[in-house]
């Protein structure tokens, strides 16, 4: 049995360095974890009209720096990435979909696109019936009044499937309580909650991709990574151990205030 580091919420974004990203996911993936049978992968979650993994997968971008295996399986498709000096890792496909409610859902290891503004249950039925595995992503202000009613009732009603619940990063670390209620209210449901990092669209943001990662027991099948991976989360319900760091409540605001300023500037130009 191996131990996987894995980050299932990465973006990449136009304004990235690519050697700095494939870079920053293995040093910060490999960071906390032992010396052997360590496994190492990121879910690249994407949006409508974003296509970085074929984009990467097809040498459109790359670095020379970066190695590049392509491994095709029925499955799906994953990538072995690994820059010069640095330990491998795998890239999966994903996506993130924003529902008609602003909720925010990850479809993991699926590639096909998934429009925007549907109803957040049928995202998620979409999701499983594309063979993926659909995470309720945290993001602030989306879990609270009327919205955490509704994300209250999609757990009661995907409780029962391979559902999950995706933390982010971007929540505050707090010293207090540190989880929110509904995310300790899934956990008793038997739904886990996986880590990821969810950098911003902000130059140098790339450094903190795999910041925040899960750490679960599996085996690989180096020639069919993505199904090792998708056994890994049909099977597992509460084993899911979240490591890594979050940002402080000023690191947030600051990023949160950059983001807003490079949108404005944008919809100047």
């Amino acid at each position: 049995m191996l131990t996987w580091h894995i980050d299932m919420h990465v973006h990449f974004y136009g304004c990235y360095n690519y050697a700095r990203w494939v870079k920053a996911i293995s040093q910060n993936l490999a960071r906390g974890s032992g010396k052997g049978g360590e496994v190492y992968a990121v879910v690249l979650t994407e949006g409508l009209n974003c296509d970085y993994f074929s984009k990467i997968s097809n040498g459109i971008v790359k670095a020379e720096e970066v190695s590049m295996t392509v491994i095709d399986e029925p499955a799906g498709k994953s990538l072995k990435l690994c820059h010069k000096g640095e330990p491998p890792f795998f890239l999966f496909p994903g996506r993130q979909v924003c529902t008609k409610e602003k909720i925010e859902i990850i479809g993991w290891l699926i590639s096909e696109q998934i429009p925007s503004g549907r109803p957040a249950e049928e995202v998620i039925q979409m999701i499983l019936e594309k063979g993926g595995f659909p995470a309720i992503n945290w993001a602030p202000g989306k879990w609270i009044f009327k919205r955490g009613r509704i994300i209250k009732q999609l757990i009661d009603k995907f409780e029962k499937k391979p559902i999950f619940i995706c933390d982010t990063a971007i929540r505050p670390s707090s010293g207090m309580i540190d989880m929110p209620v509904l995310m300790r209210y899934a956990q008793q449901r038997g739904i886990p909650v996986a880590a990821g990092s969810d950098p911003f669209p902000i130059y140098g943001e790339e450094r903190r991709a795999g910041c925040y990662k899960s750490r679960l027991k599996g085996k690989l099948d180096e020639k069919k990574p993505t199904s090792s991976l998708a056994a890994i989360l049909a099977s597992c319900r509460r084993d899911i151990e979240n490591i890594g760091v979050r940002n402080s409540w000023f690191l947030t605001f600051v990023l949160l205030f950059r983001l807003s300023l490079v949108k404005c500037l944008r919809s100047i130009d």
